[in-house]
């Protein structure tokens, strides 16, 4: 029983040396990330004072952050509506499937 012993308290020790080890690993990533974030903070405010600073120099109301460019623009509404006349298509498909005996190809007007 006392080797036994010995070889579950030897396996506690390493365990817990492993475990020690991470949380050191652990907390050198964790003080690295803080870094990488403290440093794309102050990046970003620099960007936001040298934006700040060209909107009042040359009196630039649009933001060059955050706003889209009018191409950027133009591309969405031609997307929004394209969705748009897909969905009435669909809706005048849904229609004509309706009335479809009614129909006569060719036929313009009243018979």
């Amino acid at each position: 029983m006392g080797k036994n012993a010995d070889k579950s308290i030897k396996n506690i020790y390493e365990e817990i040396d492993f475990l020690f080890e991470e949380v050191s690993n652990s907390r050198e990533s964790i003080v690295k990330l803080v870094k990488q974030v403290n440093k794309l903070t102050s990046t970003i405010r620099h960007i936001q004072d040298v934006q700040e600073e060209l909107i009042g120099e040359f009196n630039y109301e649009q933001p060059l952050l955050d706003k889209k460019s009018k191409k950027e623009m133009n591309v969405d509404e031609v997307i929004v509506e394209f969705l748009n006349k897909q969905k009435n298509l669909k809706e005048l498909e849904k229609i004509l499937e309706k009335y479809k005996d009614q129909i006569t190809p060719g036929q313009v007007g009243e018979s």
